[in-house]
């Protein structure tokens, strides 16, 4: 079985069975739409995308259609078998170790030795150095870091953007190729040809799925007459009714309870600014764990409050709790999915993400998404057994404070609205971020927000940590097409288990509309139908230009 790095793989397909439908066009001169424009024009069967999966994973191959879609797409079965078939193959590398791989060839098969010559068989290198750039033992296991492209050409790199679209579309490919270079490096071991070690297999990922009761809520806007005919009455604390007429909004918080200042502004920003415009249910679901150890937030050795008090607290319709250390033994399998792929393939970017995205960092965001989905199950299952139809969606955090109250119309034009803040970052340090939207607060109509709600996990890690969290929620956001709009003034500031406020937060942000997701990522956004104009964000970007020049690159 020959391995090849998934983005020079492509690149190298790319002329022969793609660049004729675009005219000739040089690779390196498209843009990132153009591409996926392209991949998705083809039918599937001659296309460069996830060739890999396409040989070795239990699927029909070529002209499946998911073979072109991007994101991690095989089921713990399926993977389970690709793995197994890779571990049946001697595994080839002719272009990263093209000597170590002939020598590896010659022990497995001594009847070839005779015709196995490394000058002849590595002599596509451009530059022959390159080919045997991995004769140490240190080099031998760094395939988390290859560079792409860097064996049998001399290529320039893509453009970022470009390079994140061939990653996306073949990051399936990338899990079973990291994993075919375990097994090559294992090889290498026990043949005495180089040095290795296999590292950690990542385990099965189980799909997570509704059962069909709760799955037909989310495909209407209301219950079935056969489950409104056998709701039982509607438990304490639950004000919604089957029959409720004007605005019925689910609240549905998600996360770690962390401070009781937090709680009475939760009453007092955001449920009675609510309770003003229609009928609410409050539910959560919340991750209890022991104690807080996270250096990225400032809290060290801090024991955790219990979480047995809110239901009380905040009145809750629906209430479940998860051990923490249960739910990280369920999100294992999905961090290591996550971790091996994190970068796609690009060394300058697996070292940014292994930097600002440590273990315990990118396991809280596994964690807060899980918590989100259980939340809104919650939701779900509540429809569905008592025939309520909810108009509206909330989704938020129970360890912020609400320095400014909600302000909120149920009758705005978009579809799912988000603070005008924290979106698209330019650093002090002159550089630009990731397209991204804020997440720390969502509201919106229940059939657009309630299905993005329960995907959050799955899209965490299925499309990995390329960026950050609000560069994942841009392009959750986008591909589900919905309308965007903006909360004009809500203030949130994080308040941690040690009683202090977030730093970051502390000072009003500047009014921002997310015009970076918008231009690179086709978010679609409701400026000027409802909240301040269009006109008001672009003062406010050109104040904000003024005072750091070098960001308007950015925008």
């Amino acid at each position: 079985l020959r391995g090849g790095e998934p983005v020079a793989r492509f690149r190298s397909c790319y002329n022969e069975r793609l660049a004729p439908a675009l005219g000739g066009r040089d690779l390196g001169n498209l843009t990132a739409e153009e591409l996926r424009d392209a991949v998705g024009r083809t039918d599937g069967m001659h296309t460069c995308v996830n060739e890999i999966a396409r040989w070795v994973a239990p699927t029909s191959g070529w002209g499946e259609p998911r073979n072109s879609r991007a994101g991690l797409y095989l089921d713990a079965d399926e993977l389970a078998e690709a793995r197994r078939r890779i571990d049946s193959c001697v595994v080839a590398d002719l272009v990263d170790a093209c000597s170590q791989t002939v020598g590896l060839l010659a022990y497995h098969f001594p009847w070839l030795a005779p015709t196995l010559h490394a000058q002849q068989l590595c002599a596509k290198c451009a530059q022959p150095e390159l080919c045997h750039k991995h004769s140490s033992a240190k080099q031998l296991t760094r395939h988390d870091d290859r560079e792409v492209g860097g064996g049998a050409t001399n290529l320039a790199p893509l453009p970022p953007q470009l390079h994140h679209a061939i990653a996306e579309l073949n990051l399936q490919d990338f899990e079973l190729y990291r994993h075919a270079m375990r097994r090559f490096d294992k090889l290498l071991t026990c043949a005495g040809a180089g040095a290795g070690a296999l590292g950690d297999v990542a385990a099965h990922v189980e799909e997570d799925a509704l059962d069909a009761t709760t799955a037909g809520v989310l495909q209407g806007t209301g219950a079935t007459s056969a489950l409104v005919s056998r709701r039982a009455a509607l438990p304490d604390n639950c004000h919604v009714a089957p029959d409720a007429e004007g605005p019925a909004v689910a609240v549905s918080l998600y996360g770690v309870h962390r401070s009781a200042a937090a709680v009475h502004s939760i009453h007092e920003g955001l449920l009675a600014p609510l309770w003003r415009v229609g009928t609410i249910d409050v539910f959560a679901h919340l991750m209890q764990p022991r104690v807080f150890d996270n250096a990225r937030t400032g809290e060290s050795g801090v024991r955790a409050a219990s979480a047995a008090s809110l239901p009380t607290a905040l009145a809750l319709c629906g209430f479940s709790l998860t051990e923490q250390s249960a739910g990280d033994l369920q999100l294992a399998p999905m961090l290591r999915r996550s971790i091996d792929v994190s970068g796609h393939g690009d060394p300058q970017l697996r070292h940014m993400f292994n930097k600002n995205y440590g273990r315990e960092a990118l396991l809280n965001l596994f964690r807060s998404r899980l918590s989100m989905k259980l939340s809104a199950e919650l939701v779900a299952a509540h429809m569905a057994a008592h025939g309520v139809t909810y108009t509206h969606l909330v989704l938020a955090r129970p360890d912020v404070l609400y320095a400014s109250p909600l302000l909120w119309r149920p009758d705005a034009a978009a579809e799912v609205h988000v603070p005008d803040w924290s979106h698209d970052f330019c650093s002090l340090r002159k550089q630009c971020a990731f397209a991204g939207v804020n997440d720390r607060f969502a509201i919106g109509r229940l059939p657009s927000l309630l299905p993005l709600a329960l995907a959050r996990l799955d899209w965490i890690w299925k499309h990995a940590i390329m960026r950050n969290s609000e560069h994942l929620w841009c392009e959750q956001l986008a591909a589900a097409n919905v309308t965007v709009g903006l909360l004009r003034g809500l203030r949130l500031v994080r308040v941690r288990a040690n009683g202090q406020n977030e730093s970051m937060d502390r000072e009003a942000p500047t009014p921002m509309a997310p015009l970076r997701c918008a231009r690179l990522h086709g978010l679609n956004l409701a400026l000027g139908r409802d909240g301040w104009t269009a006109g008001g964000y672009e003062r406010s970007l050109r104040s904000m230009l003024a005072a750091r020049p070098w960001c308007e690159r950015c925008f």
